[in-house]
């Protein structure tokens, strides 16, 4: 099975969360997330505070990268056909 990411960037109060949760009823084999927020997420799913300031003050050095990878690690434990 070819897995399918599909990622957006867009502006806040855009419609993103009415998107996840359409895609999630209707696509089989979907795991479809709005923003994975909590305590627990922080540097772990969603970058924490300290990966946005390095980022801005010194560009994607090696602990940005490092975040990342794991991150991407993290989707492609993903069971599902496409990841939203």
């Amino acid at each position: 099975m070819t897995k399918q990411f599909v990622f957006t960037i867009t502006t806040g109060r855009s419609g993103t969360a009415y998107l996840a949760e359409l895609l999630r009823l209707n696509t089989a084999s979907c795991e479809a997330h709005h923003e994975l927020l909590g305590f627990e997420a922080f540097g772990v799913d969603t970058p924490d505070v300290s990966h946005l300031t390095l980022f801005n003050s010194q560009g994607n050095i090696k602990k940005i990268q490092a975040f990342w990878a794991q991150k991407l690690s993290r989707i492609q434990q993903c069971t599902k056909e496409y990841y939203v």
